[in-house]
């Protein structure tokens, strides 16, 4: 095809060390590739600038969803409000916000960003027993950092509901109705769309991680597009398994430090 699709995620920098990484990146190596960024870089609307418009000198073509990192906002705005800056944000800086096709219709490839947003019942597992475990409120910056319009709520599912609509009304899937049968399609999210993409909580230092890291919406629009590839972030594993004939991959930018709770 004469281009690659790189993928990273979680790469935090609002971190000095990890946007000095991002600089350090080559002008060069790049320039015909495209680069997937599945969400977590900045809550900084200013350092998210900085960080797309590093990206986009150094690769032909940047897709970007926001995690929720990025969604975090102050007292006088909700996440709703947020996803609507940062897509007026990548459409000024010429980062892809919707689905677009990554070289040509007989060689190239489509490329669609899933909004999402995490939920409790997403964790169909058992609570563990006999251990003081803290509540995914009391670990989770979301809780405190995060606001949703009134009558929308993260302690239920409508929170993730609210994020999951914006795909459709923000159209970020309709593109695809120009996608050839023949070309491939990634797909990709912050959060999980699948149960078996989480570690059980047994081998987790935080067993309520996956009361915030995946979505059932997110799920469901994943199996309806049926993409070759889904990509995702959030849990900073590695991850590449194949479920129901689709692969799904994590890339985590092994950067060291990150923003707590996040």
């Amino acid at each position: 095809m004469g281009l690659w699709e790189v993928v990273v995620q979680d790469i935090h920098t609002d971190i000095q060390d990890n946007l000095t990484w991002i600089a350090r990146i080559s002008d060069t190596d790049y320039v015909k590739d495209a680069l997937i960024v599945a969400g977590d870089v900045s809550d900084s609307l200013e350092v998210m600038e900085t960080t797309l418009a590093l990206l986009k000198r150094k690769f032909a073509d940047v897709f970007f969803v926001p995690g929720n990192h990025d969604l975090w906002v102050g007292e006088d705005e909700t996440c709703v409000d947020k996803v609507a800056k940062l897509q007026e944000l990548c459409s000024r800086l010429g980062v892809h916000n919707a689905a677009a096709r990554v070289g040509t219709a007989d060689t190239g490839v489509w490329v669609c960003p899933i909004l999402s947003w995490h939920h409790q019942s997403w964790d169909p597992e058992p609570e563990l027993e006999g251990w003081q475990i803290p509540s995914v409120a009391e670990c989770m910056v979301d809780y405190e950092r995060c606001r949703f319009p009134p009558g929308v709520s993260m302690f239920d599912d409508s929170a993730a509901r609210r994020i999951d609509t914006m795909n459709d009304t923000l159209g970020l899937q309709q593109p695809l109705t120009e996608r050839c049968s023949h070309e491939a399609l990634v797909t990709f999210s912050h959060f999980l769309p699948r149960i078996e993409l989480s570690l059980e909580k047994r081998f987790l230092m935080l067993p309520c991680l996956p009361k915030a890291s995946g979505s059932v919406y997110l799920r469901k629009r994943v199996e309806e597009l049926r993409p070759d590839v889904h990509v995702f972030g959030h849990t900073h594993f590695g991850w590449d398994a194949v479920h129901d004939g689709v692969r799904y991959v994590q890339a985590h930018a092994d950067l060291g430090r990150v923003t707590s709770g996040s």
